[in-house]
């Protein structure tokens, strides 16, 4: 039964139009809307599906910053590639000195720097660290976690050979905790040009 027809048999006159009036505003109150029960059902199961949403969520931002982290160190060993060959096969000296061949940069020894790659755990554009590798079998041997830095930075070690030259680099990534990051085997992920 439709309103305009409540409406129409509704008697003209009187008192019991008004009883009758607000009954009906009463029951139309009471049928739309949700209970207090209803309500903490919905709110309970929207917490229950947080809880087993967060922690994945939160687990793949901490995946997504080493795959940044892997990205960066590519970024790196590209750059070290393109120094060595501008300077005849001698790789630089020191993560500072890949500057030019940075994205944005002069791509020339000495030349303008580029735009060093953000650190995913920080924001702000991270020089290539020193390291300390000076064999890379055996680096790339050990566990993951075994060289120490900042969170998210990247490590460049050159490797000189008997003559004096630098004739090798070593690229090293740090996680969260500054440990060094992992390769697919587990162990330690170690960019070289051997």
């Amino acid at each position: 039964m439709n309103r305009q027809l409540i409406f129409n048999s509704m008697p003209p006159f009187g008192q019991a139009c008004a009883r009758y009036h607000v009954s009906i505003m009463v029951k139309k109150d009471r049928t739309q809307g949700f209970t207090l029960l209803e309500l903490l059902v919905v709110v309970v199961i929207i917490g229950i599906l947080v809880a087993i949403a967060l922690p994945n969520f939160i687990g793949s931002q901490k995946k997504a910053k080493l795959v940044e982290v892997k990205a960066n160190m590519h970024i790196c060993q590209v750059a070290s590639e393109s120094y060595s060959t501008d300077t005849a096969g001698v790789y630089a000296a020191s993560g500072a000195d890949l500057g030019p061949y940075y994205p944005s940069g002069s791509c020339a020894a000495g030349g303008t720097v580029g735009n060093y790659p953000a650190n995913p755990f920080t924001g702000s554009a991270d020089i290539p660290s020193a390291g300390a590798i000076t064999n890379i079998s055996a680096a790339r041997l050990q566990a993951c976690g075994s060289v120490s830095g900042a969170a998210g930075n990247v490590q460049y070690n050159p490797i000189a050979d008997s003559s004096g030259s630098n004739s090798a680099y070593a690229v090293v990534g740090m996680d969260d905790g500054g440990r060094s990051v992992a390769g697919n085997s587990g162990l330690q992920l170690v960019l070289s040009n051997q």
